[in-house]
């Protein structure tokens, strides 16, 4: 990171003066490069090729937002500080920079050369603020930006899909690259990655039952002649019961969501790590009370406009697979 000093550059001798200064610099390497002579050198080092990531092209652009992360850090500056950003790579249309900085919200100039990227990268950072076209202000970053949200968001996808062995993401965090989560949070992310699977599987084995069930009811009700009307009667009472049951909690949540919520977590959750402290734990920050609010009314909504109709859709099916009543028959 380069920062202005004294005037503008001025050309001597066949050498062009550049009057201004290194900041920070950090490095991002794989466990190989750790083990090389300039190994304690380096600033992050991720013990794998791909740093969590399905694709070497993936991998590179998350050594370049890491990397941007810890220059940020060690200068004590945050990306409104910088005027411009000079990266590149060795992929097609420097793709690893573009994609692996594209969460920050600072112009970017893509650069080309191979193996002189970085001194080219350092020559024009340097002639741009000696020139007077970027400065940076002395400023400090306090809290998480908005630029690391997609980098929280991605771990977390990748962990709760099965693709990642942990939800840790490395971000600019108080000024400085820090993980993004403490050992509570861990554990608690990972008490919902169990749950999530434990719901899945229940899920299947649900849509099994009722397949079966409604299956078993079509063949006893064939068998002792029910008929359709009373059978789509009965399915059509035990679909309006699961309404109002959906219903009731929805008016519960409405009433006192919080109670709602830690009830839920008592019975879900055989520990306490789920109280968060919004001074330590990032969790509850990303995601307050207002983000449960506002997902379990989404989930409600697709309930109500799946369920219901499903329901009447298949009283309707039910009640035209049978013969129609006989005049006289019982209802």
């Amino acid at each position: 990171m380069n920062t202005p000093e004294g005037s503008a550059a001025a050309r001597r001798g066949g050498i062009l003066e550049l009057n201004s200064a290194i900041l920070a610099a950090a490095s991002v390497v794989g466990g190989k490069e750790r083990e090389g002579p300039l190994g304690r050198y380096v600033d992050f080092v991720n013990p794998g090729d791909r740093f969590g990531q399905d694709t070497w092209e993936s991998a590179e652009s998350e050594m370049q937002r890491i990397a941007l992360a810890g220059v940020l850090g060690k200068a004590h500056r945050s990306e409104q500080d910088v005027d411009l950003l000079l990266a590149g790579d060795l992929l097609n249309q420097c793709a690893g920079s573009a994609y692996g900085l594209l969460s920050y919200s600072i112009p970017y100039l893509g650069l080309y050369g191979a193996c002189s990227t970085s001194a080219e990268g350092l020559l024009l950072a340097a002639a741009l603020v000696s020139a007077g076209f970027a400065a940076c202000a002395d400023t400090q970053a306090m809290n998480v930006p908005a630029s690391q949200y997609d980098a929280i968001a991605q771990a977390l996808s990748r962990y709760f899909a099965g693709k990642a062995d942990t939800p840790q993401a490395q971000i600019l965090k108080g000024g400085a690259l820090a993980s993004a989560f403490n050992e509570k949070e861990l554990q608690h992310l990972s008490d919902v990655r169990r749950l999530f699977q434990s719901l899945r599987a229940l899920g299947l084995i649900l849509m099994i039952a009722v397949a079966a069930l409604m299956l078993t009811a079509c063949a006893l009700a064939w068998r002792i002649r029910l008929t359709a009307r009373t059978l789509a009667r009965t399915v059509l009472l035990g679909w309006a019961g699961a309404m109002v049951l959906i219903g009731a909690v929805a008016l519960w949540a409405a009433v006192d969501f919080n109670s709602l919520f830690v009830l839920l977590h008592r019975l879900l959750f055989s520990n306490e790590l789920w109280l968060m402290d919004p001074q330590t734990d990032l969790i509850i920050l990303l995601m307050p009370e207002s983000f449960f609010v506002l997902l379990s009314a989404q989930l409600g909504w697709l309930m109500l406009w799946f369920f219901w109709p499903l329901g009447l859709i298949l009283a309707a099916l039910l009640y035209f697979s049978f013969k129609p009543m006989k005049s006289g028959e019982p209802t």
